[in-house]
């Protein structure tokens, strides 16, 4: 059990971390991947931006949208892949496919829950000049 003050590893992270986009949830978080921008390549830039998603803290990436069991996100282990990338002066935005684990509850045996693969994308914009970076769900079909 957990006590107060304490999160569990499935926690979702709260409303005052999000804000509502067009009926969407697009997380806002502290986070600069300007980083990612050092580079003239397209190649390495979303090999950058893959590796750098990967190993996000968790909580980070809106990937509950991707769960179609109803379960809990468990992002622990995702990875990510850039499906494409358009540059403009001020932004970067990428496609972005992310692996995740779904945890489902009271599917099995007493109750245990079940691991399912899950899939989602996202959208990635990072501002040029600030670092500033915006995740958003994008329909998966």
């Amino acid at each position: 059990m957990i006590g107060p003050g304490k999160r569990s590893r499935f926690c979702r992270r709260t409303r005052s971390n999000r804000e509502i986009s067009r009926g969407t949830i697009k997380a806002v978080i502290p986070i600069s991947l300007k980083h990612c921008l050092d580079t003239t390549d397209a190649v390495d830039l979303k090999r950058r931006l893959g590796a750098t998603l990967g190993g996000l803290p968790t909580g980070t990436l809106p990937l509950r949208h991707g769960c179609e069991q109803g379960g809990l996100v468990d992002d622990h282990d995702i990875s990510a892949s850039v499906l494409g990338v358009e540059q403009t002066p001020d932004h970067v935005t990428a496609r972005v496919g992310v692996f995740f684990t779904e945890i489902v509850g009271g599917c099995n045996c007493h109750d245990d829950p079940l691991q399912a693969s899950a899939y989602c994308v996202i959208e990635v914009r990072i501002d040029r000049t600030t670092g500033a970076t915006e995740f958003s769900p994008l329909p998966t079909g």
